[in-house]
């Protein structure tokens, strides 16, 4: 939870057409975050490649939340979904981790997720993967990931990210229906 509030530090607030809070951070300022939480005594030792990787990581970690359905300015994203997806790279198990994401998109505090908060938790999980996965050790491949990243044919990925997430979503409503129903419960907002 440190790390949220590291990382809160760096975002500005948006009221929403319906009421709501969206918080942003730039990509900038995400990067101001990420020297804030890795201490100097550990970069200092990182060898020149090591530092390359670190920050070209980082670089298209941000850019793959940077999705271009998003009412948000070129290199802003919706920093709750960022956090999300940053907890999993954070230490703990997954216990904590999924602890930790909770809290973030519980914005009530009231002890659940709506099914808004379960999609961006789901997007934001899928999209924590697919920055992961496109890790690289040269520069070179680095570069063509971030040029692919920011290439009008990324909405293709972004796209693939947010139908699974709609996907995982209406199997996991479906099936907590039929569970409800076999109790004799009917279903609330909170899922």
């Amino acid at each position: 939870q440190e790390v949220d509030i590291a990382m809160m530090k760096y975002t500005r607030r948006e009221r929403r057409k319906h009421g709501e809070d969206l918080f942003v951070i730039s990509r900038d300022q995400f990067g101001k975050f990420i020297r804030e939480i890795i201490p100097r005594e550990a970069s200092k030792q990182f060898d020149r490649t090591e530092s390359e990787n670190f920050s070209n990581y980082f670089t298209n970690f941000f850019t793959c939340f940077d999705y271009n359905w998003s009412d948000l300015k070129k290199d802003e994203v919706n920093a709750k979904e960022l956090m999300v997806g940053f907890s999993f790279l954070c230490a703990g198990n997954k216990s904590a981790k999924l602890a930790a994401a909770f809290d973030i998109l519980d914005v009530a505090n009231n002890g659940y997720l709506t099914q808004k908060g379960l999609m961006q938790y789901l997007r934001s999980y899928l999209t924590m993967l697919a920055g992961i996965s496109l890790l690289s050790s040269t520069k070179k491949i680095t570069t063509q990931i971030r040029k692919r990243l920011l290439s009008p044919r990324r909405h293709d990925a972004f796209l693939a990210v947010q139908n699974g997430a709609h996907w995982t979503l209406g199997h996991f409503l479906r099936a907590f229906e039929v569970e409800m129903q076999q109790e004799g419960m009917k279903r609330n907002n909170a899922v």
